[in-house]
């Protein structure tokens, strides 16, 4: 008995492929305080945690440092 070998896969389906396209105008209407981004037509979780958190915090820290001893400018907190 001969089996017959699967025809070889040229195209995977990605995500991309099976989700609902979002557009910048439903990213919009999403309530505040909810963080998104959108990659590629695809809502994506902006989720921070304790290290990000951590390393933006110390980011800002050595730019203002940085801004306040060559007085070159203010930065918000």
């Amino acid at each position: 008995m001969t089996m017959l070998a699967d025809p070889p896969v040229t195209h995977l389906p990605s995500s991309r492929d099976r989700l609902p396209r979002t557009t910048p105008e439903d990213l919009l209407e999403l309530p505040e305080g909810e963080r998104f981004e959108l990659v590629d037509g695809v809502l994506k979780a902006n989720d921070m945690g304790f290290l990000t958190s951590l390393t933006t915090g110390e980011l800002y820290r050595r730019l203002s440092a940085f801004v306040n001893e060559n007085r070159s400018g203010w930065t918000p907190p």
